[in-house]
């Protein structure tokens, strides 16, 4: 499907850790293994992580490291082209968002 995406014209791919609890990142990283990476422009999230109420939402900046680190990983790249804050209005507050995760 993503290579068939890609050769009809699509050039951005969405996706978040979120997405099948990081299943979506590992397997978009196996379909895009062969692709040259200027091929395509890569999106994901950070903020929002796991199915535990408790645990679901984390805007920390160290969270928010890990998260990259993770998905760098998951996707098998060595850069994602736009990272976006996933649910800020689950935030505490503004202030962690302005603070610690941009």
């Amino acid at each position: 499907v993503v290579s068939t995406a890609l050769k009809g014209g699509v050039n951005i791919i969405d996706t978040a850790p979120w997405y099948g609890h990081g299943k979506a990142e590992q397997m978009l990283g196996l379909a895009l293994k062969n692709v040259p990476r200027e091929a395509y422009y890569l999106n994901t999230k950070v903020g929002r992580y796991e199915p535990d109420p408790v645990n679901k939402f984390n805007f920390s900046a160290a969270r928010v490291t890990k998260s990259v680190d993770e998905s760098l990983k998951r996707l098998q790249v060595e850069y994602i082209d736009i990272m976006q804050v996933h649910d800020i209005e689950f935030a505490p507050n503004l202030d962690i968002i302005v603070d610690e995760t941009l």
